[in-house]
């Protein structure tokens, strides 16, 4: 099949992976005569989080609606990486905790930002480039005429039976929007993860505020008492939402003859990083190979989810300065080293640089070899279940 051959394209949803889909697939037509359906739907309430763009979805956006960061209306900050704090028992050479900083790139001029899904949704259905369907769909390939369908609906009405859950050791978050910004987050320039005695937190920049969100297990601490926390911690008013989420992912990722899961169709993790972002990528880009009759193939995918769910786990792995249930509950996921992470690790954002700036940072072999060492798990796991945790 030949780009000219794919006259309708549709797409069901309106969060971040509908949006990414299609600006993905209007570059991948550009050329061709051709129709890009949207059929807007309600978003899954995770998509509410500021989302963090790596480089290369920034550089898509950028391009296909042809913004900037002077002209645009996404609510953009920028965003240069991920600060970790009390995710690590070691201090550095002030006696202080030690801060894990992860940036997108080693180079500075590759940068990400935070934004605003919802606005960068509404940016495309103002655009002239896709056609708005506001239809109520229930069965995609019965009720759509179109050569592929995307279906990024929220998730929440998924047949469960088709899915696997992932391991995971939070499945709640709270979210406050406090407007102006506290003292050391005025220029905030990237995301910060801050290890809790019972979950996480992060903190968001946004134009003229500062989004707060306290991630935890409802198993292991109640809503009142996670509310409590993270009310007084951050000096906040109100708690402005809150839910609960699940991590899981479909066994396949299609349905029918055409349609593709993509979004929280196909998977869900915990809103750490943005890593669902670059499976979004892979598989409007396996959807591609498949159209356009290229090599394709579902392990592909399957291999991502499976190395995102390690990814996760290993943000557990070593613990954090807590010696409580929570962060023994993530310790006890069964993490390794395999082939599917290592390859993550030579194909994402996170680049083997980064893995070494987390090694140092929990103290382990100083970030020396980080790769080649945790390939002994023997070794690997001996040093971290006998590192002396701390209150």
């Amino acid at each position: 099949m030949t780009t000219d051959k794919i006259r309708k394209v549709a797409i069901i949803g309106s969060d971040i992976s509908a949006s990414i889909t299609a600006l993905h697939f209007k570059k991948y037509l550009n050329k061709a005569p051709h129709e890009i359906c949207i059929y807007p739907t309600e978003v899954n309430s995770l998509d509410t989080i500021r989302q963090s763009c790596d480089p290369q979805i920034l550089g898509l956006i950028s391009e296909k609606l042809d913004i900037d960061h002077y002209s645009n209306n996404l609510d953009i900050t920028y965003n240069s990486g991920f600060l970790y704090q009390g995710w690590s028992k070691m201090k550095n050479k002030l006696n202080k905790p030690f801060e894990i900083y992860t940036p997108y790139s080693q180079r500075m001029h590759d940068c990400g930002c935070h934004l605003n899904s919802k606005k960068l949704f509404d940016c495309i259905l103002q655009s002239k480039d896709y056609i708005i369907k506001e239809e109520t769909i229930k069965d995609p390939e019965e009720e759509i005429d179109a050569d592929v369908i995307f279906d990024c609906r929220n998730g929440y009405d998924r047949d469960k039976s088709k899915y696997r859950s992932l391991k995971s050791v939070v499945n709640s978050v709270l979210i406050s929007n406090k407007k102006g910004k506290r003292k050391g987050e005025k220029n905030l320039t990237y995301t910060k993860f801050i290890a809790a005695p019972n979950g996480w937190a992060f903190v968001i920049p946004d134009l003229d505020s500062i989004q707060y969100g306290y991630v935890y297990n409802n198993t292991i601490s109640s809503k009142e008492d996670a509310t409590e926390y993270f009310l007084k911690t951050f000096n906040l008013s109100e708690v402005d939402s809150d839910f609960t989420f699940e991590s899981y992912a479909a066994n396949k990722w299609m349905e029918g003859n055409k349609t593709i899961l993509q979004g929280y169709m196909y998977s869900s993790v915990e809103p750490m990083d943005n890593r669902l972002h670059s499976l979004y990528k892979l598989t409007n880009q396996t959807a591609w190979d498949l159209l356009m009759g290229s090599f394709w193939s579902e392990l592909r995918l399957i291999d991502n989810i499976n190395a995102i769910e390690k990814f996760i786990m290993w943000h557990y792995h070593f613990g954090s300065k807590y010696k409580t249930d929570f962060w023994k509950m993530g310790k006890s996921l069964p993490f390794n080293i395999d082939a599917d992470f290592k390859d993550m690790i030579d194909n994402s954002v996170w680049e083997t640089h980064n893995f070494e700036k987390w090694a140092i940072g929990v103290g382990y072999n100083y970030g020396y070899d980080v790769i080649e060492t945790m390939k002994s798990v023997e070794e690997f796991v001996k040093h971290d279940h006998n590192s002396d945790d701390t209150n």
